[in-house]
Order: C-alpha cells, then structure tokens, then sequence
C-alpha cells in the first residue's frame, strides 16, 4: 500500500472520532495533492460506511469505502470502493467500475455537512452523487 493511500484511506477497524480539524502535517500533505485531510477523509468515509447498510448495502452485495480524494482546482473527488457478494465471496467486479469519480465536490466542505462538536452528515449532492454511482456499479455486476 502507498505512503498516499495509507495516509487518506481507512484501515479496517479504525475511527477517527469523527473529527473535521487537520494538525498542520495533515494540512501540508493535503495541499501537495489531496484536498482532505487524512481526518476529514476518515471522517467521510465513516459517514458513507454508515449510511450504506440503509442504503446501497441492502441488497445482494455489500460495499467496503477505502479511500477518498479530492482535488480541488479539478472539483472531482474520487471515492475506491470494493463490491463483496453477501455469501462471503468476492465478486468479479472489473477495476474500472472499483471506484466513483463524482464532479462538483472541491472537499470536505462540499461532502460533509455540520460539525464535530454536534453531528455531521453527507451534503445532500454528494448523497446523491454517490447513489448514482453506486447503483452504476450494482448495475454493472455480471
């Protein structure tokens, strides 16, 4: 795994406690490519791995979000996923349907909505964004 995934993706089994402020490191690191913070990419994510199972997730495959970014003068953000069947099985998924690339998104502020300190959700557009995506993939399966 690269230093970059590694550092803007989600390990399995970690949170970040839902927080939307970076250490000037994390700062730094996302103005030389990402536009989120490792914090603020964690925090998305978790948001979107929490909204799936209501969602996306309820039928025969499943959906694990690895990694998210975004780059800010291309207003793009790129989200890798993973499909898993529901037995437990690794679809055929083909590696260009393993990610969604939605337009329109700059970063955080335009993916996720309230604060820290109180609750935070996805910005209705990114919702619908990601829906469209994902129904895209689901659409795609063999």
């Amino acid at each position: 795994m690269d230093a970059q995934v590694a550092a803007y993706g989600r390990e399995e089994g970690t949170s970040s406690g839902l927080g939307t402020e970076g250490s000037p490191n994390e700062i730094g690191a996302a103005l030389g490519g990402n536009a989120l913070t490792p914090a603020q990419a964690r925090t998305a994510l978790e948001l979107i791995d929490s909204i799936c199972p209501d969602t996306w997730c309820s039928g025969d495959y499943d959906f694990r979000f690895q990694h998210l970014a975004c780059d800010r003068a291309a207003a793009t953000c790129s989200l890798t996923l993973q499909v898993f069947s529901r037995d437990g099985e690794e679809s055929a998924v083909p590696s260009d349907v393993g990610s969604c690339e939605t337009s329109g998104f700059e970063g955080f502020g335009s993916l996720v909505e309230g604060s820290a300190e109180s609750y935070q959700f996805l910005t209705e557009s990114y919702y619908a964004a990601l829906t469209e995506c994902t129904t895209r993939i689901l659409n795609e399966l063999p």
